[in-house]
């Protein structure tokens, strides 16, 4: 399209009226829905980015639909992508016919959402050209958004250029959604009607520029047109994509770990790390040689999927008195390489892909990802403040103190939240990362819940079970009337006996569950670490007369007191917890925060950048000392606590606390 040619629309473009505007936009979302619903559509068998083509001719228009997943690129960053390119006018050539050019401009602007364009596809060495005039919108419904062109008459401009083109002949759309089971990537699809065949190469417009939105993406790696019957390489049109990976949605749908990702930087930095949850003082003497003492016996082969038989014998003895009950250690005892991979089996034995799992939040961020790599949906069930807690809490005030014991579980919300969908019910006691120890009243109370709900089984995550502190008792839910044979209680004894490397978890549930959960597992490692549970069995048994697990409370009761001191005389605002390793900080009225308080938190901005990573990120650089960000322990922006939540561990040496502590009060000395 020559200069001439636009100063020419510009000159005889008659505006249209927002009212008009407006119905165009209900009947485009009311058509493309009704489209989307319909199943009558038959296919071409051609493959385009990944879907299969849909058409159904009814009269003289022909209307399609087509929808895949991108598992690896976020909608709202496909969507904004797309809109930005859309409404910024260029001239380019077209994506399926490269001697086409496509030139737009913006002839009418409704608003930030809605314009009128006129558009022309010509052949810079033919006289030939087609051209249309459209109102371009974006619409948006919860979750999802929906991108529109819809052609419109406009009877100066007929007049002007003849009969020969395309008005009012073509509806296009693409739709961008957020997957249920995954927050990273995008249900698309594109649709649309068209009446005749000029139209028809006009309709693909909107594909062109997804193309173009696509190939620019760091993630994108899909093919994106692709013949099912071509085989020649020489194919143009298979030449024009990349090769499909072989990434699982499952595995796509996982985001980066936070704790991985805060210790590398940590190390790049020289920072003193207080971030991922392993203690850095030295596993037992006494544990080190068990292990020594299993592997000189030759214990060294696999064992049984179900667990060690010494190590399941010494560990049924050990909880029976603590569960009420007489434990079966063939039938009642699973061992797996660490807690995490017991989540991964549990959860793969009992839980449908498509089901739901109720978990408390902020989280254990396994349960999360875990789920989404099998499919399964979390919901969170925030942990509660009362009304005067929670407002003092996120008030700019330092003066007030607070307690894990401040949260509390709403069992009338829990009640309510509980749908057919819910397979599971994830507890966590003490919690990570608030360090809330669950009390009597409050699990029976979860119990009398869970007795309307008779399809919902119990994970009880007890890892920190031996450590709690200020004389509060450890309770287990598996222990309460009715509850042992719909309760699989977790453990870890690479928490009890601080070797988390061992990875040695376990698990104590009826044989209804334990079977299913056993089966999982042997598909996984097939079985623990043999000389490690040989040498567990040993050192379950010193325990009971050697005073490790009172020495273990309350060396770190001690650890956690001094960092909290420290925490709390630098303005950092601390949750005191009850139990397990972390403490949980409110920041947000530090000095080194305020740059961060204009982030807004809405479901689609990146989990970096949040005000709690951004905090962490500046905290380890310039200050050299590495927190993590808690966002990513939250389903939903509105559950969490406060902007500037960070979590801090404190098994830690004495060393790394001493320098823990020198940076905190040099920070604590600048508020």
């Amino acid at each position: 399209m020559v200069r001439d040619e636009t100063d020419l629309v510009q000159a005889n473009y008659v505006p249209l009226s927002p009212d008009y505007v407006s119905q165009l936009i209900a009947m485009t979302v009311e058509e493309s829905d009704l489209a989307s619903q319909d199943n009558s559509y038959d296919s071409t068998g051609l493959t385009v980015l990944g879907w299969r083509d849909r058409r159904k001719v009814e009269k003289s228009a022909v209307r399609f639909v087509m929808s895949k997943q991108f598992p690896h690129i976020r909608a709202n960053d496909l969507m904004t992508n797309t809109w930005n390119r859309i409404t910024n006018p260029k001239t380019y050539p077209t994506f399926f016919s490269p001697a086409l050019v496509i030139k737009m401009v913006v002839v009418q602007r409704i608003d930030d959402n809605t314009m009128v364009i006129y558009r022309s596809i010509y052949n810079p060495q033919s006289s030939k050209i087609g051209r249309s005039l459209e109102v371009m919108g974006r619409v948006w419904r919860g979750d999802e958004c929906l991108i529109f062109t819809r052609s419109v008459d406009c009877p100066n401009l007929r007049a002007l250029f003849g009969e020969v083109n395309s008005w009012s002949q073509v509806i296009t759309w693409l739709r961008f959604a957020v997957p249920e089971t995954n927050a990273n990537g995008c249900d698309f699809e594109y649709g649309g009607c068209y009446g005749n065949v000029v139209a028809a190469g006009i309709m693909y417009w909107l594909m062109e520029v997804l193309f173009i939105v696509l190939r620019s993406h760091p993630a994108s790696t899909q093919r994106w047109v692709v013949n099912d019957d071509a085989s020649d390489p020489s194919d143009d049109v298979a030449k024009a994509g990349l090769e499909t990976p072989a990434i699982t949605t499952g595995v796509s749908g996982i985001g980066d770990n936070v704790f991985a990702e805060i210790s590398l930087l940590a190390a790049k930095h020289g920072a003193v790390n207080l971030g991922q949850g392993f203690p850095s003082f030295h596993t037992p003497s006494f544990v080190k040689q068990a292990a020594i003492d299993a592997i000189n016996a030759n214990h060294n082969q696999y064992t049984r999927p179900g667990g060690q038989v010494d190590y399941v014998n010494v560990l049924a003895d050990m909880y029976s008195p603590l569960l009420d009950r007489r434990i079966n250690p063939m039938t009642e005892v699973v061992t797996f390489n660490g807690a995490q991979e017991g989540i991964t089996a549990i959860l793969a034995a009992l839980v449908e892909p498509g089901d739901e799992v109720l978990t408390l939040e902020p989280y254990f961020d396994a349960y999360k990802t875990v789920s989404t790599l099998l499919g399964i949906k979390t919901v969170g069930l925030p942990l509660e403040m009362s009304p005067e807690k929670k407002k003092a809490y996120n008030s700019d005030s330092t003066n007030s103190t607070f307690s894990s014991a401040d949260f509390h579980i709403d069992v009338e919300k829990l009640d309510h939240m509980i749908t057919p969908k819910t397979k599971m019910l994830v507890l966590n006691t003490p919690h990570n990362p608030t360090g809330k120890v669950l009390t009597k009243q409050e699990l029976e109370d979860i119990a009398r819940v869970l007795q309307r709900h008779p399809h919902v089984i119990v994970l009880s995550d007890e890892v920190y079970e031996f450590m709690t502190f200020d004389g509060k008792p450890h309770e287990r839910i598996a222990a309460y009337s009715g509850m042992f044979d719909r309760t699989i209680s977790l453990f870890s004894a690479g928490k009890t006996f601080s070797c988390t490397g061992w990875r040695a978890g376990y698990a104590i549930c009826p044989e209804h569950l334990s079977k299913p959960i056993t089966k999982a597992h042997s598909t996984i490692p097939f079985c623990g670490v043999t000389p490690f549970e040989v040498a567990l069995a040993s050192c379950f048994k010193q325990v009971e007369t050697n005073g490790y697990l009172q020495s273990l409370a309350s060396d770190l009761e001690r650890r956690r007191d001094r960092l909290v001191k420290a925490l709390q005389e630098a303005g950092w605002r601390p949750i005191v917890p009850e139990g397990g390793y972390f403490v949980c900080c409110n920041v947000a009225s530090l000095p080194s925060f305020q740059e961060f308080k204009s982030i807004k938190i809405t479901k689609d901005l990146p989990k970096k950048e949040c005000p709690d990573y951004q905090f962490a990120y500046k905290t380890c650089k310039e200050a050299k000392l590495a927190v993590i960000p808690t966002s990513p322990f939250f389903t939903k922006p509105e559950h969490q606590l406060a902007p500037g939540l960070v979590r801090l561990a404190y098994c830690k040496d004495d060393e790394t606390l001493d320098s823990a502590v020198k940076i905190i009060s040099a920070l604590g000395a600048k508020n």
